[in-house]
């Protein structure tokens, strides 16, 4: 919704990385192995897969980010990676959501196989079952979605490398939080809002 708004790029870190993954690459080999496990995928495989996606001619007037900066390190990487084409970060977004709700989500998660469109079977079902209303692409459920140990491990990871990266953002006055528990619609006019003054 927000891509098609302002006319730039999501990237998605993991569907890039599901990408690789479904192309049987190398890297997606790699990445494989630590996301089946629900562990965040290492900076080794990561950085490649965003170089790559970064240097395409559609994120020259802006992208945004999804997934990705999930560490100090990572941060820093982006920096660099903006201050080598003279751009600028102009906010970190944290969608803030209390984590039964997290859970919630994830348990009624659907994913289109063909386009990524989510589906969320509680608050935005598909029209038909098991089809995406966009492509008409297959409706899945990720495995790691119905895995509550895998669930629990990924928030683990999230609290332990992106807490910092939180901080981070904060310190420098580009963190802006929205409140994740509302409507999808509300939390978009939310982001929109900030967007707005920002693009």
């Amino acid at each position: 919704m927000l891509s098609v708004k302002y006319h730039i790029p999501h990237i998605a870190m993991g569907d890039m990385l599901r990408e690789q993954i479904r192309q049987g690459t190398e890297l997606g080999l790699q990445a494989k192995a630590f996301l089946d496990k629900g562990a965040l995928v290492p900076d080794s495989i990561i950085f490649p897969v965003f170089h790559e996606r970064f240097l395409a001619p559609d994120c020259e007037t802006g992208f945004l980010l999804d997934g990705f900066p999930r560490s100090v390190t990572q941060a820093q990487e982006l920096d660099r990676v903006l201050d080598q084409v003279k751009k600028k970060l102009r906010c970190a977004i944290l969608i803030d959501l209390p984590e039964q709700t997290l859970y919630e989500r994830l348990n009624n998660r659907l994913m289109c196989s063909s386009c990524n469109t989510i589906y969320n079977l509680l608050s935005s079902p598909p029209g038909s079952a098991g089809i995406c209303d966009k492509c008409g692409g297959t409706l899945y459920k990720r495995s790691d979605d119905s895995d509550t140990a895998a669930i629990r491990e990924r928030v683990a990871q999230f609290h332990r490398s992106t807490d910092p990266v939180i901080e981070y953002y904060r310190t420098r006055d580009l963190l802006v939080t929205v409140q994740g528990d509302a409507p999808i619609n509300d939390v978009f006019q939310s982001i929109s809002r900030i967007l707005d003054v920002q693009v």
